[in-house]
């Protein structure tokens, strides 16, 4: 039927853009697609070996004691924030198959189980944002503001070599002028709001 294909064709839409994004996982919502579905890439060499899972839903998991902590990135934020998070050590994930629509189970360890964690959050609305406390995003924003600025002072000391070389040279920009432009950043900008109200 048209609606299986359109199905399998948001299926095969989303492996592409994993594997284009070199991710280990994918949610359609993050790929602005108003469905519940999830894919997995199963190795490192990001080529086709993954899988796509219709309404996934977690069945079963490791006892709170195997609790494992992660470093984790989103390609929805910033690349340079890093957030602790913590996840399950495994899951069994019961999901349907976007070609046949029938049901199956898979258990997930490791990095997968992570993965999948992490896009089954994005199929609920819920970011690593939502996973630590206001106290570690004021922190990440703060070290965001000085890389940032120490990678434009290395640029500005470059610039300012050359234009001692070049005396026909424009002056150089007023440090103050990067911090106010890398203050004007949305989203840490907008992780300082938040920390202010708190």
């Amino acid at each position: 039927t048209s609606s299986s294909l359109s199905i399998q064709k948001v299926a095969e839409n989303l492996k592409q853009a994993c594997i284009e994004a070199k991710a280990v996982g994918l949610a359609a919502q993050q790929c602005g697609v108003d469905a519940s579905m999830v894919y997995l890439q199963t190795t490192t060499s990001r080529q086709s070996d993954g899988f796509v899972m219709m309404n996934p839903r977690i069945v079963e998991r490791s006892p709170e004691v195997e609790t494992k902590v992660w470093n984790e990135h989103c390609l929805v934020l910033p690349p340079s924030l890093e957030l602790t998070v913590l996840r399950d050590a495994w899951i069994v994930v019961e999901f349907e198959t976007p070609t046949t629509s029938l049901c199956k189970q898979i258990k997930l360890t490791g990095e997968l189980a992570r993965a999948c964690q992490h896009e089954m959050d994005h199929d609920r609305g819920i970011l690593i944002l939502d996973h630590v406390s206001m106290a570690e995003l004021e922190q990440q924003q703060q070290q965001h503001m000085m890389e940032c600025f120490n990678k434009e002072s290395t640029k500005s000391s470059e610039r300012e070599k050359k234009r001692c070389n070049n005396p026909n040279a424009p002056p150089s920009r007023n440090p103050k002028y990067w911090l106010t432009s890398l203050r004007a950043n949305s989203f840490y900008s907008f992780i300082h709001f938040l920390t202010q109200q708190s």
